[in-house]
């Protein structure tokens, strides 16, 4: 079996800024702060065969739990990890609090909060329709 070194490099990556994460809210947690403070953030991270022909693709979310104040983690599978990859992009890091109900939008190399006001209150299917 041939070790791949590019594999194991995007590996290492992930797995960085995975550590970040946690380190992060380590250190939030430290200082008291709360999943509501202004400087809350959010991190997702595709897992480190997303973008790949694996058939396995899952994205992480890493914040401080609004129930609990501690390190929260949550997955998901579907397309969002490789349309993250395939967008360029290894990781998003979101920090900050939204003054009304907005939605992330990223094309390649433009992001862009956009205003989900309409949104709110509808279900899965209506909402995604909308954007």
């Amino acid at each position: 079996m041939d070790f791949d070194v590019n594999a194991w490099r995007s590996f290492i990556t992930l797995l960085s800024l995975v550590m970040f994460c946690a380190l992060m809210v380590w250190t939030l947690n430290r200082r008291r702060k709360s999943a509501f403070d202004e400087d809350a953030f959010v991190f997702v991270g595709p897992g480190p065969l997303s973008g790949t022909m694996a058939v396995s693709h899952r994205t992480c979310f890493v914040n401080i739990s609004p129930l609990t104040g501690r390190l929260n983690h949550a997955e998901c599978g579907a397309h969002l990890a490789s349309e993250i990859k395939f967008a360029g992009w290894d990781g998003i890091y979101i920090k900050g609090k939204a003054k009304k109900p907005v939605w992330l939008a990223i094309v390649n190399d433009k992001v862009e909060f956009k205003d989900a006001s309409k949104m709110w209150g509808k279900t899965t299917d209506e909402a995604h329709e909308m954007m």
